[in-house]
């Protein structure tokens, strides 16, 4: 933890660093921009757009079709990247369910011959 006297002398100081890194920063120093940058502009967050991608919900359309679907979608430009991404992410994890739900089905109808 910071002395208090330390703790004053940085408060004191902090206007002349804060105006030393921006006139480092417009002098074209990198580091300096960044320092700025970081602090004051928001990381972009993903997007929470609403996307309708009709051959997800279709019956009878397989994993790969859907994958396909997605992947169109956000090459097309109707679906962000980063919707697509967890969109894809989803649907293998569906894969993955429907996998491991069948071999239990597979191992109880095993178990009962």
């Amino acid at each position: 933890m910071l002395s208090p006297e330390l703790r004053k002398r940085l408060d004191k100081a902090t206007p002349d660093i804060i105006d030393k890194v921006v006139e480092k920063a417009l002098l074209g120093d990198l580091a300096a921009a960044k320092i700025i940058l970081d602090r004051t502009v928001p990381i972009s967050k993903q997007s929470s757009a609403s996307v309708n991608i009709p051959e997800l919900a279709m019956a009878g359309t397989t994993l790969a079709d859907k994958a396909g679907a997605i992947l169109s979608s956000v090459a097309s430009g109707d679906c962000p990247a980063d919707v697509g991404a967890v969109l894809m992410q989803s649907v293998t994890a569906l894969g993955r369910i429907i996998e491991v739900d069948k071999l239990e089905r597979r191992i109880a109808a095993l178990e009962e011959a």
